[in-house]
């Protein structure tokens, strides 16, 4: 919402319609495509008793969102009060057609069949000469206030005023608001799980953003939604308390939509599909990943023996046969300890090493330890698979027969290099 038509909502609230109507035909004039222009420009006609400008206005607002069935149900309602009944009754039908249960809606279509009804009357009663006045004009009121028939027993009652349904009348879906409060701690877990530290962190940033952009949309197109009056609000509430205040938006954004009318579901899609949907994927992603149980203190039938990095694999007496060819997807290198980046591997793998004693000025060459430990990113503080224990000037290959995603623990007070080989 531009600042243009901020100002002339604020005149229009002090009851300056007459420099309202100003201000937004400034502002229509500058953006033909701004829905919430046009909207409050009906409004401010129909004010001031202008039902047939109103109506070219509501016009625009429809071509702009075809899918409120609120601003088809306003159109008819200025079409009617302008005289326009055909047209009227076209957009009435056209906002039942979005929204059955509008009782709006209905109750604007039977004031437009009474006031049919009267005008046939009117005129079949002039072509008979019929003496003494012809019947009244419905009142609205009336018809609004009159006692439930048949078609209206079950329905509640219209809501106020003539132009929008009212806000107050509109309860919040605080069973959305849980759903959606449950799925978010659900994801919080999840993806620290899959991502480490960086996964909430993305998290909440990625759905502030489109609490922002969200926000953003839906108030150019006549939305209010309450708690949150512009984009920037939005963004800053997630950032700051994005538990709170995630489900509390797709709650209120739900409430806002059931208001204007728009055939919406984003909200229900968030909170109920994308939840069980990221639960699906990140299952995925983690399903097959070795838990730390699965790592322990290296069998014969697991480790094999260092070996000259030139010696082939075939001469290893406890090798499986597999078909393929070794080939490099890692490369690790240091003078000190820390732990790689994860890494994924195939059935049969190996860590390819050489390592040179230090050494320090004025003492010359000295051995220090260099141990390799392969651990579950999973799992980290489970005990890892000894993969080499050395000291010293020394080389050697160390051959892996369990699939899945790896990295080392490095120990080392000496220069190294390794490789990770996976046999493809």
């Amino acid at each position: 919402m531009g600042a243009e038509t901020r100002d002339a909502k604020i005149l229009m609230e002090s009851g300056h319609w007459a420099e309202a109507v100003g201000v937004l035909r400034g502002q229509v004039h500058a953006d033909p495509q701004d829905v919430a222009s046009w909207s409050l420009l009906a409004k401010a006609h129909f004010e001031m008793g202008d039902a047939d400008a109103a109506a070219d206005a509501a016009v625009e607002v429809v071509k702009l969102a075809p899918e409120s069935s609120r601003d088809w149900c306003n159109l008819g309602m200025l079409l009617r009060k302008a005289g326009r009944l055909v047209q009227s009754e076209a957009a009435l039908r056209q906002a039942l057609k979005l929204d059955r249960r509008s009782e709006r809606a209905r109750v604007e279509m039977r004031k437009l069949d009474a006031l049919v009804v009267a005008q046939q009357a009117t005129a079949a009663a002039g072509e008979r000469h019929t003496a003494g006045p012809p019947p009244p004009p419905p009142n609205d009121q009336a018809l609004v206030e009159r006692p439930p028939t048949e078609d209206t027993q079950a329905s509640p009652a219209a809501p106020p005023g003539l132009w929008e349904q009212s806000p107050e009348a509109t309860p919040v879906n605080f069973g959305l608001a849980a759903a959606t409060f449950f799925t978010s701690l659900i994801a919080v877990v999840l993806s620290a799980i899959v991502a480490g530290d960086a996964g909430p962190v993305l998290l909440v940033l990625a759905t502030s953003i489109w609490m922002g952009v969200d926000c953003h949309r839906l108030t150019s197109h006549g939305c209010d939604i309450r708690t949150f009056p512009t984009p920037a609000t939005a963004v800053v509430a997630g950032l700051l308390l994005w538990i709170v205040f995630l489900p509390w938006y797709v709650a209120e954004r739900d409430r806002a939509i059931r208001i204007c009318g728009r055939r919406d579901t984003l909200g229900h899609v968030f909170a109920y599909a994308g939840g069980a949907l990221l639960l699906s994927v990140l299952f995925s992603a983690g399903h097959g990943i070795p838990s730390g149980s699965d790592y322990g203190v290296p069998s014969p039938e697991t480790r094999i023996a260092p070996q000259s990095p030139a010696e082939p694999a075939s001469s290893v007496s406890h090798q499986q046969t597999q078909t393929g060819q070794w080939t490099t997807i890692q490369r690790f290198s240091g003078r000190s300890g820390y732990n790689t980046a994860p890494f994924s591997v195939g059935n049969q793998w190996a860590i390819e090493w050489s390592t040179q004693s230090a050494y320090v000025e004025g003492i010359g060459a000295m051995d220090s330890n260099f141990i390799v430990q392969v651990k579950d990113p999973q799992n980290p503080d489970a005990f890892g698979n000894l993969a080499i224990n050395t000291m010293g000037t020394d080389s050697g290959r160390t051959i892996q027969y369990r699939a899945g995603t790896y990295y080392l623990e490095i120990t080392a007070g000496q220069p190294w290099t390794l490789h990770i080989l996976d046999r493809r």
